[in-house]
């Protein structure tokens, strides 16, 4: 019942971060779209790869039942629980690194699912790899590709 509890609580988190990623989108600026659930084309060559983000944000497809690849691909986030720190801080983050993603949040969370803190990627694209730009504390402040500012407590409110 305990792991059912946290899983809720994650996804309620990813949730709230996507809705208000969504809100927060520019009403005169380009046609961006916000995710959850979906999956981003990394590469096609030379074996398609694909990964699924807790939270996505993209431009606008042509067309809407194509799965948005990493060239449309501006953010991606990872809501990371103590079991998946190592892979999200290594194996995906280097994948959207190498697919040229600019923005990567890790949302670490400790032993009872709350924000620890965000760690707030971008890529050197010289590198083909993400240097720290930020770590967010106790709130969620973005410039880009959305402009945000969201405390932790209200990612995490039941």
């Amino acid at each position: 019942m305990l792991v059912t509890s946290r899983k809720w609580h994650v996804a309620g988190s990813v949730a709230r971060l996507a809705n208000a990623l969504e809100a927060a989108r520019p009403a005169g600026g380009p046609c961006l779209s916000v995710g959850t659930d979906i999956d981003v084309v990394l590469w096609r060559v030379p074996k398609f790869t694909f990964r699924r983000p807790d939270v996505v944000v993209y431009k606008c497809p042509d067309d809407p039942g194509r799965k948005p690849d990493a060239s449309q691909t501006l953010a991606v986030v990872e809501v990371s629980p103590p079991g998946t720190v190592r892979e999200d801080l290594t194996d995906k983050r280097t994948q959207y690194a190498a697919a040229a993603i600019p923005l990567c949040l890790l949302l670490l969370l400790d032993e009872k699912y709350e924000i620890i803190e965000v760690k707030e990627f971008h890529l050197d694209a010289v590198a083909s790899e993400y240097r720290l730009h930020r770590i967010h504390q106790s709130d969620l402040e973005l410039e880009l590709p959305i402009r945000l500012s969201i405390p932790f407590l209200v990612l995490t409110a039941p």
